[in-house]
């Protein structure tokens, strides 16, 4: 894969360790400062989630 990478994980509740959520894209060879954290959202609301924002205009 080449260009500019970023990933996004999303804690959906305060008891969600955010590392379980980042292994995927930090195997994908994502560094850990480009990778967005997403918290207290669930998997359907794309509303406000700066974390995601983030990560689209990183790319």
């Amino acid at each position: 894969m080449h260009g500019t990478r970023a990933g996004c994980a999303r804690c959906s509740t305060g008891g969600q360790d955010a590392i379980i959520q980042i292994r995927r894209p930090l195997a994908l060879g994502i560094p850990e400062g480009r990778i967005h954290i997403d918290r207290g959202f669930s998997g359907t609301t794309r509303h406000d989630r700066g974390g995601l924002d983030r990560a689209f205009a990183a790319v």
